[in-house]
């Protein structure tokens, strides 16, 4: 890797919790700045505005997520033990892991939501990946047997998606992890009760 290489990396690695917290309108190019220990020019050097460092930054932070999810799906084998690794993979945003400051798609999708339909796209090709792996899942536990043939895979997906996004809203703004962990408790209850063939 290059001198040059690096340093565009350590502008990503260094700007994406900046980003995730704060949005596109909230970061500054002197709050990048300030935590890569760049000036101006050294930032443009590698960028060519604060909307491709932005988009970058986006792509950087669900590349983190997405390695996140995959590890902790790593050596599970069946659907269900699978679908409760995302689960528990999820609830450690609330404790910043992978990345500070929740969920990047979502906050990215409302940050972006009527200001930058460019970002707004990433965050929708984001969640798109986000659902088929959990079709994916889903599918291969019908296919196997272990999820009943009734349980309509996109559907369930969008399920568990809006349920974990929704609680993590809901810790978030009462600062109460309860809201989360709660959520994630009554999943594991509706996969036994309601998926398994």
């Amino acid at each position: 890797m290059s001198k040059g290489d690096d340093t565009r990396n350590r502008i990503l690695e260094t700007s994406v919790n900046l980003f995730n917290q704060h949005g596109f309108a909230g970061t500054s190019l002197s709050d990048v700045m300030e935590v890569t220990g760049l000036q101006k020019g050294g930032i443009y050097r590698h960028f060519e505005s604060k909307d491709e460092l932005a988009l970058e930054t986006f792509d950087h932070a669900y590349g983190r997520l997405r390695r996140h999810y995959l590890g902790a799906l790593r050596g599970k084998r069946g659907a269900l033990e699978r679908l409760h690794a995302i689960v528990l993979a999820f609830g450690e945003l609330a404790e910043g892991s992978p990345l500070v400051g929740g969920c990047p798609i979502l906050n990215t999708a409302v940050d972006s939501d009527d200001t930058h339909p460019a970002l707004l796209a990433r965050a929708r090709g984001a969640m798109d990946d986000w659902v088929s792996v959990l079709v994916m899942i889903l599918d291969s536990g019908q296919s196997r047997g272990e999820i009943r043939e009734d349980v309509h895979a996109a559907d369930e997906a969008a399920r568990i998606i809006a349920s974990l996004e929704g609680a993590l809203v809901l810790s978030r703004i009462y600062d109460d992890p309860a809201y989360l962990e709660r959520m994630k408790a009554s999943l594991r209850e509706h996969f036994e009760a309601d998926l398994l063939a």
